[in-house]
């Protein structure tokens, strides 16, 4: 049989089987299918769902994620799926699949952006401004309560953009951040948008500037701890040390440094980069050219720290098309990338401490549930795949 999946960040996909029938006779060696091409730039939507594979024929090749513009990121091309193994008379040959989409509503999580107003900085203000309301856009469109807060001396980079309209998810702080307070300066607004964080939340904060910090992580990190009430990610766009000194930038004229008229940034971002490492943060160059290097993998690392749901609506199947509820896949792939299959309980008490799911009805499902050691385990966010048609892993033994 063949099954074909979409490992959703913004979206889940539910692949409901049509159903396999039973064929006799050899089976060919069919030649794998060709992933579609990836969505356009800027468009919202799928990628484009790979053939599959004739029995005997190797995966077909994925198609390429959409670059999210406004209106958020399109979802990743499924590639094709190896056809099985020529099993002679009574092989299953003929299943096929329809995709149907299903939203995950994610929890919260508050963004807190500090950027750096010298004078230096004008070029790196334009690019948050050209990306940040995608940015937002992108997250909101994988169903995660996000706000964010943006403190700079600068005018409001949000300014004339959706999400600088929605002061329910949005909070400008004009303050006096120059090349050397950002962490300080943290802490002495901490006062102006405190109300505006949710306790449970994940923070993200996110320091652009081109210079070194004047006050220690080290020393930070624990007083803004105490501040927020719980840990925090700290993400760097700042400079990287190059043979001992900062990066080099593009534009002379732009990204001026110590001297005027230098292609350099003004100093490596050393303590920045700490605390980055110390928080489990991103280091981004300051210095790259293209800040789709920037905002994709902070938007992915955004996602992935709110919490997964713990229960997933199935949708209904197309007119004419039974559910076949025994032939469920559940997989998991958290930190470490590798996406692991559960196991099924007939029902909630017999899930123990054991990671797995079970139905909400076992007879007419219309909700998968997750045992409570597999809600633990998707505390920390990652990616759902729910495959239907396939067949499952070993039912959960009560303990």
């Amino acid at each position: 049989m063949s099954s074909r999946r979409l490992l959703g960040v913004l979206a889940l996909a539910f692949l409901v089987a049509l159903g396999c029938a039973a064929e006799s006779g050899a089976g060919g060696g069919g030649a794998a299918g060709v992933g579609g091409a990836a969505g356009t730039a800027g468009t919202a939507g799928a990628g484009a769902i790979g053939g599959t594979a004739g029995i005997g024929g190797s995966g077909g090749i994925g198609g390429g994620a959409a670059i999210g513009g406004v209106g958020g990121a399109g979802f990743g091309g499924v590639g094709g799926v190896a056809g099985m193994p020529d099993a002679g008379s009574g092989g299953n040959e003929g299943c096929e699949s329809i995709e149907s989409e299903s939203p995950v509503e994610r929890g919260a999580v508050d963004i807190i952006w500090i950027i750096d107003a010298s004078c230096s900085m004008f070029d790196e203000l334009m690019k948050v401004q050209m990306n940040l309301n995608a940015f937002a856009t992108d997250i909101a469109a994988a169903g995660v309560d996000h706000r964010v807060v943006m403190i700079t001396g600068f005018a409001d980079p949000a300014a004339g953009t959706p999400l600088g309209a929605d002061m329910s998810r949005y909070r400008y702080i004009n303050a006096n951040v120059d090349s050397w307070n950002a962490m300080p300066m943290l802490i002495s607004t901490f006062p102006q948008y405190s109300s505006f964080l949710r306790p449970n939340a994940p923070t993200h904060v996110v320091v652009v500037t081109d210079d070194e910090s004047n006050t220690p992580a080290a020393t930070f990190k624990p007083m803004f701890e105490q501040q927020l009430g719980h840990p925090f990610f700290y993400h760097s766009i700042a400079s990287e040390s190059v043979n001992g000194g900062p990066c080099p930038c593009g534009v002379p004229f732009v990204c001026v440094g110590g001297m005027a008229g230098q292609n350099v940034a003004t100093a490596p971002g050393l303590e920045h980069y700490a605390l980055s490492d110390m928080t489990s943060g991103l280091k981004v160059s300051i210095c790259v050219p293209d800040w789709s290097a920037v905002f994709g993998p902070l938007k992915d690392a955004v996602i992935t720290s709110v919490p997964l749901p713990c229960s997933f609506v199935i949708p209904p199947p197309p007119t004419g098309v039974e559910l076949d509820k025994d032939r469920v896949n559940f997989e998991y792939t958290g930190s470490s990338g590798t996406a692991m299959a559960w196991p099924r309980a007939n029902q909630p008490q017999d899930c123990g401490t054991q990671i797995g799911w079970y139905y909400d009805d076992p007879a007419a499902p219309s909700t998968i549930e997750l045992c409570p050691s597999g809600c633990d385990a998707v505390s920390g966010g990652g990616k759902i795949s729910i495959v239907f048609g396939c067949e499952m892993p070993p039912i959960i033994v009560p303990e």
